[in-house]
């Protein structure tokens, strides 16, 4: 491969929790990473919506930089998110988690 070539990569695939720091993907020195999609699905059926939120460096409220909500009630329980201009350098990081429960899937794919 030519100097400055990027390889697809699959960053992340699992189920969030609540909890933003199990689902972490980490920048690394002298690799950036470059986020071209997010696909979340909501597995359980029926009324009961999902907030799904995405932080970069850091998981405070100044670092949340996208908030969904897959409402399966209105048809939306999934969603794939294509125009991102996220990158991810040396001890940078993007982190996600979902309001309640374990029962939302996320993929994440982008270049290296």
């Amino acid at each position: 491969m030519a100097v400055g070539d990027m390889t697809p990569k699959e960053f992340l695939q699992k189920s969030l929790s609540t909890l933003e720091t199990d689902s972490v993907i980490l920048g690394v020195i002298g690799v950036r990473k470059y986020i071209t999609s997010i696909a979340l699905n909501l597995q359980t059926g029926g009324t009961v919506g999902r907030t799904i939120t995405v932080y970069k460096n850091g998981t405070t409220l100044s670092n949340e930089i996208l908030r969904l909500y897959l409402n399966p009630s209105n048809g939306v329980a999934y969603t794939v998110i294509t125009e991102l201009p996220f990158f991810l350098e040396d001890g940078q990081t993007m982190s996600f988690k979902q309001d309640i429960g374990t029962d939302v899937n996320i993929l994440v794919n982008g270049l290296e």
